[in-house]
């Protein structure tokens, strides 16, 4: 699973070793969709206000303008810190080609946003449609580049795809005939079950 950059890095990966990756959860990735340049001149003033200005950015990027819940404080103090000693990528995420999209045949899903102010998430929605036409789709019209309580819908995603599927027994089995050696006689897979459940 990858978020964000990490879904180019995952994407990437699985891209390069399909044989290597059972399954691919995409969440707002970049790479597939391109990249808006417009979203630096929109936060890179709020950089210079200091933890006020990094809250806003992120809420930007979140993509809501609702009152703030004390989990979205909690985050953005953690993201607040991390930026403090981070430097963020500023060059542009290299764009994966059709051919390397068309590589992505393990079982997939997708989740992304309309107002996501960071890729094209529409763009990133098509490219998939088209390239890998097995992908399930999570889309939101709404939604920006953080997309919350996506944990159940994953979850379920992969059990469907890795699970085995259940083996349904017939109530009664083909009536063939069988040579038992040791007993010189003819029995059927109906009478050997029937020994078998009897012995245990």
């Amino acid at each position: 699973m990858g978020v964000s950059l990490g879904g180019w890095i995952a994407a990437d990966y699985a891209a390069r070793y399909p044989a290597q990756v059972e399954s691919l959860v995409l969440i707002s990735p970049s790479g597939i969709g391109r990249q808006r340049a417009s979203f630096m001149w929109k936060v890179a003033p709020l950089m210079f206000l200091g933890q006020w200005g990094r809250r806003r950015a992120l809420r930007i990027v979140a993509g809501t303008n609702a009152t703030a819940t004390p989990s979205d404080n909690e985050i953005a103090g953690l993201v607040s810190v991390i930026f403090t000693h981070f430097r963020p990528r500023r060059e542009r995420v290299p764009v994966l080609s059709d051919q390397a999209l068309e590589r992505l045949t393990m079982p997939l899903m997708l989740i992304a946003g309309g107002r996501d102010v960071l890729v094209d998430a529409h763009e990133t929605r098509r490219r998939l449609e088209r390239l890998t036409p097995h992908v399930r789709i999570r889309f939101f019209p709404d939604g920006g580049h953080v997309l919350r309580d996506q944990a159940v819908p994953i979850r379920d995603f992969l059990k469907s795809v890795h699970e085995p599927a259940a083996v349904v027994m017939p109530a009664r089995l083909p009536q063939v005939r069988l040579r038992d050696h040791h007993m010189h006689a003819d029995v059927s897979i109906d009478e050997l079950r029937d020994v078998q459940i009897r012995r245990h």
